[in-house]
């Protein structure tokens, strides 16, 4: 049932609350209780999760829950009173104060009240409580994923299958040198466009193709660059990558609505997502996956029955990371899928190694700090240290989804990809460049919304890329999000 922000404003502010409530309630969470409170600087609920640790312990976190059913934008004045109301909360509600204070609203909130939130997640010690933000979009995804508790708020039509079929192409792009010329050799393998196979040639010198991949590799740097004219520099980049493709393919590739490439490449830096030709990306309608060299025809993957590990930040300084793992738990966990979390002091290499080994994951998710490279290893930080990423897995795993979402995590990603194949793993996912802390939450989020929905690879992180260029079109870490293993493959199925 597709349910909008707009459907959501069109509530009674009671109702609203009620839709709150009985999603928290679908969601995991226990003891939902409605408190009756009104006003600005009021509780309307009270609520509690229980998260189990690797230790085979559990912690009881307690959450308090604003509901706004606002038309307009939460400002920096609402965010302030809830804020302020946060110093000093019901001591017959609360004796202690909440871990978490969800703020629950139909609208959105300005740039202002955000950064409020986030200055205020770095402010433990004042407010001794982690604030969450559910805004319209994100409640009316919860929506469709919890389609009883729609149906007692809307009545909607069910709308269409997320996924449908789409063509496959099988591209192998090889780099070659002869004396201080590039050549790169493009063969092309299409199920249901074009010809049949198409082989195509392209060359450069070997300086123009180094001036090439270094501004590939500093695009994602476009992420944190204050000039205004950061689109147009990426188009122009995307143009210089566009035009090493053989001008007989790169018509066909662009003239495809909507299809999945399995690409085989010696040259996974120039990001092929990034070429530019017809005012689009080759992105914006192909979802790329890369493939091992070796493997230009894949066998199936082996998932195994669907469960997650989550791997948090091991420090206090990444709110919005926090916010992700726990959204991420909730909303996998309200799906049937086990889930096991990682985070904080517990986040260490001993209980990593501990609950790899006690059983299979089909999806492994971090989220935190990555580290730059030290001795031509990037590394993850965890509480104990850091962690190459080429020994993050030290026993086999079957088909299990890495998603390393943290600045620089696919600097190195073919290499590291190919440990990760050779342990077993069917997917890689990784940014090549810096990623900020809300974008990377919002791909995530989004990512794993529509792979639980039935997406496959491919089309999950289409959906999640479009969607973080929508809610933040001047963040630019989209750019440097790559998948490495089968775009057509579903790691929540199990088999």
């Amino acid at each position: 049932m597709d349910i909008s922000p707009d459907d959501l404003k069109s509530l009674e502010p009671s109702a609203f609350e009620q839709v709150v409530a009985q999603l928290l309630g679908s969601s995991g969470f226990r003891n939902v209780v409605a408190l009756g409170g009104s006003g600005d600087e009021g509780i309307d609920l009270r609520a509690e999760w229980l998260e189990e640790l690797p230790t085979g312990d559990s912690r009881l976190t307690v959450w308090a829950v604003q509901c706004k059913r606002y038309a307009n934008a939460l400002s920096q004045e609402h965010i302030q009173k809830i804020l302020n109301a946060m110093l000093q909360p019901p001591t017959d509600l609360f004796p202690a104060r909440p871990d978490f204070f969800l703020i629950a609203t139909s609208s959105t909130l300005s740039v202002n009240a955000r950064r409020l939130v986030q200055r205020a997640n770095n402010e433990r010690t004042r407010y001794g409580s982690t604030f969450v933000i559910w805004d319209g979009d994100l409640i009316s995804r919860k929506l469709v994923e919890h389609a009883d508790v729609a149906k007692r708020f809307f009545k909607t039509a069910t709308p269409p299958p997320l996924t449908r079929p789409r063509p496959l192409v099988r591209l192998s792009v090889i780099m070659d040198h002869v004396g201080d010329r590039v050549l790169l050799t493009f063969l092309c393998d299409f199920d249901e466009v074009g010809p049949t196979c198409q082989i195509a040639r392209s060359e450069l010198h070997e300086n123009k193709f180094g001036v090439l991949l270094e501004q590939a590799k500093s695009l994602a740097h476009l992420t944190y660059d204050p000039s205004d004219d950061r689109f147009e520099r990426l188009q122009g980049v995307g143009v210089a990558i566009a035009n090493i493709i053989p001008t007989e393919l790169r018509n066909v590739l662009f003239a495809m609505p909507t299809g999945y490439v399995r690409l085989a490449s010696n040259i996974h830096d120039i990001p092929l997502e990034l070429a530019y030709d017809h005012d689009r990306f080759l992105g914006d309608t192909l979802r790329i996956g890369r493939i091992q060299i070796s493997d230009t025809v894949l066998a199936s993957p082996r998932w195994t029955v669907p469960s997650a590990l989550l791997l948090g930040p091991s420090t206090y300084d990444l709110p919005d990371a926090e916010r992700e793992i726990h959204e991420l738990s909730a909303m996998l966990a309200s799906s049937g899928i086990p889930v096991t979390t990682l985070m904080g002091d517990v986040a260490t290499r001993q209980n990593l190694g501990r609950v790899l080994n006690e059983q299979d994951y089909s999806i492994i998710h971090f989220s935190g700090h990555g580290l730059p490279e030290l001795e031509g290893h990037a590394a993850i930080q965890l509480a104990d240290g850091r962690l190459p990423l080429g020994e993050m897995l030290l026993r086999p795993v079957k088909g299990t989804l890495i998603f390393l979402s943290s600045c620089g995590s696919g600097s190195q990603m073919n290499d590291t990809s190919q440990k990760f194949f050779g342990s077993g793993a069917s997917a890689v996912l990784g940014f090549i460049g810096p990623v900020t802390d809300q974008a990377a939450t919002w791909i995530a989020v989004r990512f794993y919304d529509a792979l639980r929905s039935g997406a496959c690879l491919g089309d999950a992180l289409h959906v999640a890329r479009a969607f973080q260029r929508e809610k933040l079109p001047d963040d630019f870490s989209w750019a440097s999000l790559v998948l490495f293993g089968d775009p057509t493959a579903r790691p929540t199925e199990g088999q």
